[in-house]
Formats: structure tokens, C-alpha cells, sequence
């Protein structure tokens, strides 16, 4: 009955996956036909055991919490309160991070940006794109996509903002700008309380191709 068992189990292992004893993949990986042509993406294990690829459709996310902002100017610390992050008050100080560390060639479809905006100035949230062309002595950086608060409100607030874009990390890099923008008469400034204007975090929404 063993020896049935054993003989049932290699057959359905090797239904779909076989050991690599060819030039296409190095001797002792499995190679599944099952999975040929999909490109990279993840592998992973549903609750019975079977092996699936991460489906192209599947919308995944990653979170930049706001632990992750920093100041680019020398304009005193940031303010930072359980989570949430807000320039240095009276300043247009900027605060920057990397947006995410995500595998190779993923589409982003939409940024979140969640915030809260009780001044007159507006919370502008931006994401960008940096290339080093070497016919170049500057940086091109594009921006992709941003987020605009508009008006006063107690209450935190998420913003969607639609990005549609290949992320290619082995020729641009990507990082994220968080700063205080003009509205009406006033000039661009964080408030001296980091409970009037803070960012929370951003998520990147995104999918395999």
C-alpha cells in the first residue's frame, strides 16, 4: 500500500513539475510547464498545497509608513507623533522617501496618500521618477503622479490618485516628495502643531505583468 501511495504522489508532482535535467534551467531546480511563459513573479502555495504563479490581475500593495520620511532641507527636525509625520513648523521644509523596494518590473496603479489638513495651506504629496542619462549632466526626474489636499478638515483623509506606470529598477529610481503647498494668501507653511497637517503614510498599489 506504501509503495502505491509513493507512486501516486511522484505521479502527480510530476504532472506538473519535472527536475531541470535540460539547458534551460540549471540541473536540480523544478521546472514547471504549468508555469511557462508567465515571466517573474512569485510562486507560492495555496491552502492545499498546490504551487500557483502570482496572477497578472492580482492587485497588490506596499506601504510607506511616514517612519520612513526625512527632511531635505537644514531647516530644523521633523515632527514625528506615533505614525504620523509633519514637517518642521513655520518652514515649506520638504520631506522625501523611497517609494518602496518592489520586484522587478511591477505596474503601479495608483498611489494613496493618507493625510490630515486642518490649515489653510494644502498637503501636496508627489511621486517621482529619477534617470541618470549619460548624455546628461543633470538628473531627469519625471513626476508620475500627486495628490492635493483641498481644505480645512479635522478628520484624516485618504487621496487615490491614478499612476499607471512600469517600474524598471535597473534603469530609474523612484522616491516619494511630501510638502506644504500655497492656498489662497497664505504662504506654504507646516504648522507649528504636527496635529493640524501630518501624513500618515502612502500605499502603492501594483500588479505583475
Amino acid at each position: 500500500m506504501k509503495k502505491i501511495f509513493t507512486f501516486f504522489v511522484t505521479c502527480l508532482i510530476a504532472s506538473s513539475y519535472v527536475i531541470a535535467q535540460h539547458s534551460e534551467a540549471l540541473p536540480g531546480t523544478l521546472k514547471a510547464t504549468t508555469l511557462s511563459g508567465v515571466g517573474k513573479r512569485p510562486v507560492y502555495s495555496d491552502p492545499d498545497g498546490v504551487l500557483i504563479n502570482q496572477s497578472s490581475g492580482d492587485e497588490l500593495y506596499i506601504s510607506i509608513p511616514a517612519a520612513d520620511f526625512g527632511s531635505t532641507t537644514d531647516q530644523g527636525p521633523i515632527n514625528f507623533n506615533f505614525g504620523e509625520v509633519a514637517g518642521n513648523g513655520g518652514t515649506n521644509m520638504r520631506l522625501i522617501a523611497p517609494a518602496g523596494y518592489l520586484p522587478y518590473r511591477v505596474k503601479i496603479n495608483k498611489m494613496r496618500v493618507c493625510f490630515k489638513d486642518n490649515i489653510i495651506s494644502n498637503l501636496e504629496v508627489s511621486l517621482f521618477e529619477v534617470y541618470p542619462d549619460p548624455s546628461l549632466t543633470a538628473l531627469t526626474t519625471t513626476t508620475l503622479a500627486t495628490a492635493v489636499s483641498a481644505g480645512a478638515d479635522p478628520k484624516y483623509r485618504c487621496i487615490d490618485k491614478e499612476v499607471e506606470k512600469v517600474f524598471d529598477y535597473a534603469k530609474f529610481s523612484y522616491y516619494l516628495q511630501a510638502r506644504p503647498v500655497p492656498n489662497q494668501t497664505d504662504n506654504g507653511i507646516w504648522s507649528s502643531k504636527i496635529e493640524d497637517m501630518s501624513l500618515v503614510h502612502v500605499i502603492l498599489f501594483y500588479a505583475y505583468l
